[in-house]
């Protein structure tokens, strides 16, 4: 095969960017070790002007279920996964027993506040539509770009949160995570405009696509040790 060469300008969110990136570039790195990737991290509202002016060539893109994203037109975009949301609760939490949590329940006096990424993105929009449909506005005091970092809040009783399967990866000991009621969901797109295809993001693409595997969809009720 034709070696592809150059540079190819990267963007992700955190989760995707950990856990989904690293073995997709080496794979892709092998094949055409002339390429050049350059990586930035970020949220897709700060990531998707970018990719239109032409400073991004791909971007990792996430959407939840209560908020699916807006991309504009004039992308293409291929879906990567699709994973399970839980809440993270501390352990020992008393809506821990039995799952699923009703979303509904959070609104008891003295619960505890949310942890999230922060206001703008799509996690933060996320919870608010997926609690104000449930008639429970959110106490969202912890404003905090990595999930990891979120999820020590949790695991010190101070907040609890929304977390995809990937973002349980990096998770502290003491954490519940719990099926909702409703269920929630998040999917990880490749998104890149349409008429700046080039061979480089359609190798990188097939590399995302064949070195993706699903995260386990199993909640974890016992807390991670």
């Amino acid at each position: 095969d034709r070696q592809i060469l150059g540079p190819l300008r990267l963007g992700g969110v955190g989760s995707a960017v950990r856990n989904l990136l690293p073995g997709a570039l080496s794979a892709l790195l092998t094949e055409h070790p002339r390429l050049v990737p350059t990586v930035r991290d970020g949220e897709v509202v700060s990531l998707v002007p970018p990719l239109l002016r032409g400073e991004l060539d791909l971007v990792l893109a996430e959407s939840w279920s209560s908020r699916p994203v807006a991309l504009p037109a004039g992308v293409r975009t291929v879906e990567l996964l699709e994973e399970r949301v839980c809440l993270a609760l501390p352990r020992g939490h008393p809506l821990a027993d039995p799952p699923p949590v009703d979303l509904a329940s959070l609104a008891a006096p003295g619960g505890l506040p949310w942890a999230s990424c922060p206001a703008g993105t799509e996690p933060y929009e996320a919870i608010l539509q997926a609690l104000r449909s449930r008639g429970v506005e959110p106490d969202i005091r912890y404003t905090l770009a990595e999930i990891p970092s979120q999820l020590e809040l949790v695991a010190s009783g101070l907040a609890m949160a929304l977390v995809p399967d990937l973002g349980r990866r990096t998770a502290p000991e003491g954490v519940l995570f719990l099926p909702t009621d409703p269920p929630l969901r998040r999917t990880i797109n490749a998104v890149w405009r349409a008429d700046a295809e080039t061979p480089a993001i359609r190798a990188c693409v097939t590399a995302l696509t064949e070195h993706t595997a699903p995260p386990s969809t199993e909640p974890n009720t016992r807390g991670v040790t």
